[in-house]
């Protein structure tokens, strides 16, 4: 008698599934150092992306913005970014759209006891994007 509601369920569900917009997303992998690092871009966060053409004129987001970028990502987690624990950053193109940059930024996580970095991608619109810093393979 149960299984009789399993087909409506089901047809429900996979409807509900199917029924979300497809977000198709934009792998960024970056070698940053000695570390490869991953993040995941929902291509609908680089629409309208300011676009920086002219090299000879600045980036149109500083680096100064990128840095309070973190600064509000890590505030609204509640915690707190010391200005010297960010170690590098760097600008880079996102690969396949060659006018769009973002900026690699290697921080210092002191809160967990041990020798951390954590990698953020800041994209050109002030969006904060996590990587993920993939293991190295055992050798």
């Amino acid at each position: 008698m149960k299984l009789r509601w399993l087909p409506l369920c089901s047809a429900l569900l996979a409807s509900s599934v199917l029924a979300k917009p497809f977000q198709p997303i934009l792998e960024v992998a970056e070698q940053f150092d000695d570390t490869r690092v991953v993040a995941f871009i929902n291509e609908n966060d680089i629409r309208d992306y300011p676009v920086w053409e002219d090299r000879d004129s600045a980036p149109p987001f500083s680096i100064s913005d990128a840095i309070h970028s973190i600064e509000a990502a890590y505030r609204a987690d509640h915690r707190r970014l010391d200005p010297a624990a960010i170690e590098e950053i760097e600008l880079r193109k996102v690969r396949g759209h060659e006018k769009y940059w973002h900026y690699l930024v290697k921080v210092h996580d002191a809160s967990r006891g041990v020798e951390h970095y954590a990698v953020y991608v800041v994209l050109m619109n002030g969006k904060v994007i996590p990587a993920v810093v993939e293991p190295e393979p055992f050798k």
